[in-house]
């Protein structure tokens, strides 16, 4: 399971000690900023000023750093969309709301995820694994050319290791796998046979290079002898768009508190609806009542935790 964003595949690159002592050092001199919606949450933000005496280095996910007395606080960088600050001790302008609000949903869903709130967030919605289960296939077949019923496996075993990434404990017992057999089902819409079949003795997946490999081990088509990581991440990269959207999208595909909160800008903020994964959203689920629902529960956890 991956708690921290930077624990993922795509993420795994950044050096954060260098970071975390920056932001520590900077949140001492009172370089940081505070947004009042979040008051009481120990996030603070990074936002550029002039007469900065920090260099803290870029990150684009949210980090967890200890102050010098102790304290644990999550940082957000918004300089990419905030206007420069003359002086440390000015508010800050947000350039860009979409984006900003995407920020900050994250750091909350963060803040929840790091207190293994994992069924609070994985029981948001059916619309998440739905949408899960489609996203990564839509966005390969056509580069690999699969038909009707191998995307079907495919979706069946994307939507096992969504649930999957929810599991704290990786030795799934008989009633942990019944459930997540009658989770997947729903999620894809078929029958529970189908799933069986599909996912008969495949271990739990908490990685995307071990979702890759369940794929290729199972044999469905010759053409996904290809089926690696940096592929799926080339491919889904395209249903995104924004500010480090490449490597936000590849989190996304292990880290949930990272996708939910993309999920939620694609239901949400009309900015987003011309993204694939915005498209896929508002074309398939837009009937009913499955959005609102969405949006009502992500919302209830958000105002929870924040």
């Amino acid at each position: 399971m991956n708690i921290s964003p930077y624990s993922t595949l795509a993420a795994s690159h950044h050096q954060l000690q260098s970071i975390k002592n920056e932001l520590a050092k900077a949140f001492t001199l009172g370089e940081l900023c505070y947004d009042i919606d979040l008051t009481g949450t120990n996030v603070v933000l990074v936002v550029g000023a002039k007469d900065s005496t920090c260099n803290i280095p870029p990150f684009s996910h949210p980090i967890e750093f200890v102050t010098a007395s102790g304290e644990n606080f999550t940082a957000i960088d918004i300089r990419s969309i905030t206007a420069m600050r003359s002086s440390v001790n000015e508010s800050f302008n947000v350039r860009n709301r979409s984006e900003y609000g995407l920020q900050v949903r994250r750091v909350v869903l963060q803040r929840a995820w790091n207190a293994g709130a994992y069924e609070d967030l994985r029981n948001i919605s059916p619309l998440t694994a739905q949408v899960f289960a489609r996203w990564i296939p839509e966005a390969i077949t056509i580069k690999f050319g699969l038909d009707p019923a191998v995307q079907l496996d495919v979706s069946i075993i994307t939507a096992f290791y969504f649930f999957c990434l929810f599991e704290p404990d990786t030795a799934l017992s008989e009633r942990d796998r019944n459930r997540l057999v009658t989770q997947v089902a729903r999620a894809v819409n078929t029958n529970f046979e189908r799933v069986e079949e599909v996912i008969d003795e495949m271990p739990h997946l908490g990685t995307i290079k071990e979702f890759c490999a369940a794929i290729r081990d199972k044999n469905l088509s010759s053409r996904l002898e290809r089926f690696q990581p940096g592929v799926i991440m080339t491919e889904v990269a395209r249903s995104w768009f924004g500010t480090e959207a490449r490597e936000l999208v590849a989190v996304a595909l292990e880290h949930p508190p990272t996708f939910l909160a993309i999920l939620y800008s694609a239901v949400t903020d009309r900015s987003y609806y011309r993204s694939k994964l915005g498209d896929l959203v508002q074309r398939s689920f837009k009937k009913g009542d499955q959005l609102n629902d969405f949006t009502l529960n992500f919302n209830r956890v958000i105002d929870i935790w924040k």
